[in-house]
């Protein structure tokens, strides 16, 4: 009796002992685990980003992109979001990728586009009158940067490349706009191959066959055109000035006609040799039409870096020569609203910049929220 009740006993503790070694087991490698996310925890991943700000959902992960890369992005009729951009690559340099997102922001498409192009740039994309989805960008090649379109169908799948601009010639900037008669349209600034050739700002129409590139601006750079709500095409564009000045001009298109013919100065700018600047671009609002730009330091030396925004404005048909406003932005997420009386019942965001100097209005919506005009 003794002898049986022992070795029960023993039995008994070898379960317990057995069962002890297996929980502490479990711990140790949970210990383990957690100490490596710990130790580790700058390495986790997320595809979803930290709110900017109060008014801002988080972001969504969806690829990479060089830093002075911008991100093309449409919207069609159905509410689905489009996007291409310039992906970084490890093995073959930069590659256009595109992605479509659904009205819920659920992702449907997010995939490289398969066009063999080498290193392209500034991607834009287009919606036109009938839905369909162009894409245009820039593709450098041996010492020449072209300008490249295609369209792509619902499922993501692009058409072959067609060149725009002429062969040689090196594109700086360009601009893809619905015309004032619903067209696809294109204006670019471009150096010639050879030395005889014409400089300038150049325009073409996207027909079924593409039209020959016409030239409105001869040493003109950087277009940009807006198609108002009256049909008119508004241009700006600059002109050189040395190395570090530019001047603005700006004009009506009526077809591929400048009016007045050379354009109109509205004002010019400096900047130092280690900034750069950004636009021109033109808005319109009930009364008038903005042209704005901005010049960016990048510092060096003694130099801080800083970043500036400026704007001239004029009633439709009345540019001229002015001098130029600065534009503040409020410093703050969220600003506080002030009121401010106006026939379209607007209402000015408080600013630590003075009022001249404030461009961003907002208007009381029907359930008493504010939105930005």
């Amino acid at each position: 009796m003794g002898t049986a009740r022992s070795q029960s006993n023993s039995a008994q503790e070898a379960i317990y002992v057995k069962k002890i070694q297996q929980v502490s087991l479990v711990v140790l490698l949970v210990s383990i685990f957690v100490t490596m996310l710990l130790l580790s925890g700058c390495n986790i991943k997320s595809d979803r980003s930290d709110k900017p700000s109060d008014d801002w959902s988080r972001g969504l992960l969806l690829g990479r992109t060089g830093i002075k890369q911008p991100v093309a992005l449409q919207v069609g009729a159905d509410k689905h979001v489009h996007l291409v951009w310039c992906e970084s690559t490890a093995d073959s340099g930069d590659v256009l990728h595109y992605a479509q997102l659904n009205e819920q922001g659920q992702v449907l498409i997010n995939d490289h586009l398969g066009i063999e192009l080498p290193s392209p740039r500034k991607p834009q994309l287009l919606i036109d009158g009938d839905d369909n989805l162009h894409l245009a960008w820039l593709s450098r090649a041996e010492d020449w940067q072209g300008l490249y379109r295609v369209s792509i169908d619902q499922d993501g799948r692009p058409t072959s490349p067609l060149l725009l601009s002429r062969e040689g010639e090196n594109v700086d900037s360009f601009q893809m706009y619905l015309s004032a008669e619903g067209e696809t349209a294109f204006v670019w600034s471009g150096q010639p191959e050879s030395e005889d050739g014409q400089a300038g700002v150049f325009r073409l129409v996207l027909h079924d066959r593409p039209s020959h590139p016409t030239l409105l601006i001869p040493q003109g750079i950087d277009p940009y055109v807006l198609v108002d709500n009256a049909s008119t095409t508004h241009l700006v564009w600059l002109y050189k000035r040395g190395t570090s000045a530019r001047d603005i001009y700006y004009a009506v298109l009526e077809g591929s006609r400048v009016v007045p013919d050379g354009g109109q100065k509205l004002t010019g700018f400096d900047f130092a040799e280690s900034a750069v600047y950004y636009g021109p671009i033109i808005g319109a609002d009930t009364h008038n039409l903005y042209v704005i730009w901005a010049v960016q330091n990048l510092g060096g030396g003694l130099t801080p870096t800083a970043a500036y925004a400026f704007y001239v404005s004029f009633e439709p048909g009345k540019p001229s020569l002015t001098r130029p406003s600065s534009i503040g932005l409020p410093a703050e997420s969220m600003p506080e609203y002030a009121d401010h009386t106006g026939p379209l019942q607007l209402w000015q965001t408080g600013s630590p910049f003075p009022l001249d100097l404030q461009q961003r209005f907002c208007k009381r919506t029907g359930n008493g929220a504010q939105s930005e005009e």
